[in-house]
């Protein structure tokens, strides 16, 4: 199954949360949840909003060939996500946890990011990070270290883990956590990276949505 975060940011500077954004014919969510619809190990879907969209039924009309729930999403990530995978079917095995903002996931990472789960308990899809990191100093701004470039990968998602591991993660009640990998990185679970892609860009500026248009004209 997948429970899709939708979240409640506008960080492009929009009215209404950039998941319901139009991205062509469709919304930006409309996009994420078709992608795992359409994908023959998927079985059930939860979308995750805002507590004030969860009864419009309009957001996701005529998109997916199966039903989808809703569920209300929390103050925090790692909240909204435990709302979700409450309202997960029991029989689930593996959970996939996505953000809506990522409307061009595909068919191969979400078969990449399974099967790794299935064999590891948890994973992650990352790409290598092309850039120099640095760590700073927040008092004084100035760098302390360089980081080698080839051990920094930035992590997506559609992030997967067996039930039982995810479960048990949300149970520890850790502290805020920016994605589930984390959350079950602290339950002292290992987490398995799988390859990313380039285009699975998630969109939160206005920079974002510009390049998301045009990738879909292509």
């Amino acid at each position: 199954m997948i429970v899709v975060a939708a979240g409640r940011g506008a960080r492009v500077g929009a009215a209404v949360p950039k998941q319901l954004l139009p991205l062509g014919d469709q919304t930006i969510l409309q996009r994420s949840v078709a992608a795992f619809d359409r994908h023959p190990a998927i079985a059930d879907i939860v979308v995750v909003l805002p507590p004030e969209l969860t009864g419009d039924g309009p957001v996701l009309s005529g998109v997916t060939a199966r039903p989808c729930r809703y569920a209300a999403g929390g103050q925090r990530r790692q909240d909204s996500v435990a709302q979700g995978f409450a309202a997960i079917a029991p029989e689930t095995d593996v959970v996939l946890v996505h953000d809506a903002a990522r409307p061009f996931v595909s068919e191969a990472l979400i078969t990449r990011v399974i099967d790794a789960a299935s064999q590891h308990g948890a994973a992650v899809p990352a790409v290598v990070s092309r850039d120099t990191v640095k760590r700073m100093d927040r008092a004084t701004r100035v760098v302390r270290e360089t980081i080698p470039r080839d051990e920094i990968w930035l992590a997506q998602t559609p992030q997967a883990f067996r039930r039982d591991v995810l479960a048990a993660a949300i149970a520890a009640g850790a502290a805020d956590a920016t994605d589930e990998a984390s959350l079950v990185e602290r339950s002292g679970h290992a987490v398995a990276v799988v390859m990313g892609s380039q285009r699975n860009i998630k969109i939160t500026a206005p920079g974002d949505l510009e390049l998301a248009e045009f990738y879909l004209k292509r």
